[in-house]
């Protein structure tokens, strides 16, 4: 996977060079906002190592550098800097913040169109990223001191791997949950193996830490959290553990994360932890077949409490800045999937014909609607400002290519 350099394939006309790609307009159907969408990630998000960025900036349309004026803040008085990653990448810490989930959403962006048009292009281009991925997995385990089975964000890319240490449920869940999409796809049984190790080793090492993690200087107790991916990551986890080895031990932990959920989660509050909830409920409806009933329930659940957030005649806004209108269309087939009777809860084609030009991928309101003190949940400041989401993209072409395999 060979990132593409932008200025080789800018068009030019009368002398004077065209407006990016991905500054065009997308088009006005859903096979050509495809073709767009589908160029621009290569071309926009993916670094030297083919590994996904989380963002770039709108106003360059290239990762964030230390010299751009968006980074012009106290570095003290973010939520970020306690981090335990590199205190150099800390300036730029968003351009890989979530580039885990945006590799996953992508492995199943990929996944979903080789499916659906299963040509030796797309098989491939499924095929390698799944395979670095594992590696990324199989290199934490070889240089990172935390060992194979921990996740970190990836802040900085594959260079720096050996020496971030930040975990976050979100990135877990869609890395490991988009492998086991792969995983059932494949017919490589090695790749399959490689697959069922990393869950193993991935629900032992949360096991032998009491499922305790740190997040940006704090400690995150799962056994008592609340939040309802976190736990859904973990029963996920413990149960394909299970799956893998018979340990009986890993089944009690998935089923101890189980009840956590049935009865002491909150409902999920916005639409990106209702994808993951709705992401980890796919698996552990199968993984836990004597369960399948209550897991219906609480995707039902998660998928009523959109209401919370979710206006359909209006912005399709989170609260009053954030933007996760490109999760809204995975998250209804996911869920209908499980529940068919939603059936035309959502129109998921209107929500892809609305994402036909980069406007539509921002992650927040662009300024001068940010308040210039813009505070992050009590946090600290985010460096927001002209950030275009990178898993927004993949969501697109995930939900195009659902839609698509379901008319085969």
């Amino acid at each position: 996977m060979q990132k593409e350099s932008i200025m080789d394939t800018a068009l030019l006309a009368g002398g004077v060079m065209s407006p990016e790609l991905i500054d065009q307009d997308y088009g006005n159907d859903l096979d050509a906002i495809e073709k767009s969408v589908a160029a621009i990630i290569p071309r926009y998000f993916l670094d030297e190592d083919g590994f996904p960025y989380a963002c770039i900036n709108g106003a360059t349309n290239r990762p964030y550098q230390d010299s751009d004026p968006e980074l012009d803040y106290p570095l003290e008085r973010t939520w970020w800097y306690r981090g335990s990653f590199p205190y150099e990448l800390k300036r730029t810490f968003l351009n890989y913040e979530d580039s885990d989930m945006m590799a996953g959403e992508l492995l199943q962006a990929y996944v979903a169109r080789a499916r659906a048009a299963p040509t030796p292009e797309n098989v491939s281009a499924a095929d390698l990223l799944a395979d670095l991925m594992l590696e990324v997995s199989e290199r934490v385990g070889r240089e990172n001191p935390y060992g194979y089975g921990f996740l970190p964000k990836m802040h900085g890319g594959l260079k720096h791997l050996h020496e971030d240490f930040e975990f976050s449920a979100d990135q877990l869940l869609k890395w490991m949950s988009a492998l086991d999409a792969y995983r059932e796809f494949t017919t490589n049984a090695k790749q399959q193996g490689r697959i069922d190790k990393l869950f193993l080793a991935c629900a032992r090492w949360f096991d032998q830490r009491d499922y305790a993690v740190g997040y940006m200087g704090d400690m995150g107790w799962v056994r008592l959290t609340q939040m309802r991916h976190y736990l859904t990551t973990m029963a996920y986890v413990c149960a394909r553990g299970y799956e893998v080895s018979g340990d009986p031990h890993l089944q009690d932990e998935a089923h101890f994360m189980r009840d956590r959920v049935f009865f002491a989660s909150q409902d999920s509050p916005s639409a990106n932890t209702v994808n993951l909830v709705a992401e980890a409920v796919t698996h552990l409806a199968r993984l836990q077949p004597e369960a399948r009933e209550a897991w219906l329930e609480i995707a039902r659940r998660n998928w009523e409490h959109r209401v919370s957030y979710y206006r359909p005649a209006g912005t399709l806004r989170y609260g009053l800045l954030w933007n996760e209108s490109h999760t809204m269309a995975v998250n209804y087939l996911l869920t209908r999937r499980l529940l068919p009777e939603i059936e035309g809860d959502l129109d998921p084609v209107a929500v892809l014909l609305a994402h036909n030009r980069k406007q539509a991928f921002y992650h927040l309101v662009q300024p001068p609607q940010i308040p210039p003190d813009f505070d992050d949940h009590g946090r600290g400041l985010g460096m927001y400002v002209n950030l275009v989401l990178g898993q927004a993209y993949a969501a697109w072409l995930r939900a195009y290519w659902m839609l698509k395999g379901e008319k085969r």
